[in-house]
């Protein structure tokens, strides 16, 4: 699930059943699959990488720390 806006936020869910929120920043390996047709990877496995970062969030009003994606790539 891809969030529209600015920067793309992006939904996965893990292995566990537990939902992996990341922001799009920057270019990753695997972006690709994203860019091209994301829609087609809805309900396959994934490989996600991500890292920690500290953000400033407007709406917040103060720092958060959030996930930004690092890697992508399909299970086969």
């Amino acid at each position: 699930d891809i969030e529209p806006g600015n920067l793309a936020g992006l939904n996965f869910i893990g292995t566990d059943g537990g939902a992996i929120r990341c922001l799009w920043l920057s270019y990753f390996k695997g972006s690709e699959l994203l860019r091209n047709h994301p829609e087609e990877l809805n309900g396959k496995k994934l490989r996600i990488t991500y890292k920690k970062i500290v953000c400033y969030i407007p709406r917040a009003e103060g720092y958060q720390l959030i996930n930004q994606i690092t890697g992508l790539a399909l299970v086969q």
